[in-house]
């Protein structure tokens, strides 16, 4: 997903829209579309319940202060 992002330079898009501050919103957008495609029957309006995973969060470089909702 990160290579996809990259690639289409949707990363740098995604980071562009929010001032330098915090985590990088493209890394919590990355997080959530990689498990979304993983899990099936997960209501859109859910997924950002994912971002409270410590697993997901430190996969994918989300610091301890990063939001945990979209």
């Amino acid at each position: 997903m990160e290579s996809v992002f990259s690639d289409t330079g949707l990363d740098g898009f995604l980071d562009d829209l929010k001032r330098r501050q915090g985590n990088s919103v493209a890394s919590e957008t990355i997080a959530l579309v990689a498990n979304s495609v993983e899990m099936t029957g997960l209501s859109v309006r859910r997924l950002d319940r994912l971002l409270e995973d410590e697993r997901v969060r430190e996969e994918y470089g989300l610091g301890a202060n990063a939001p945990r909702s979209v």
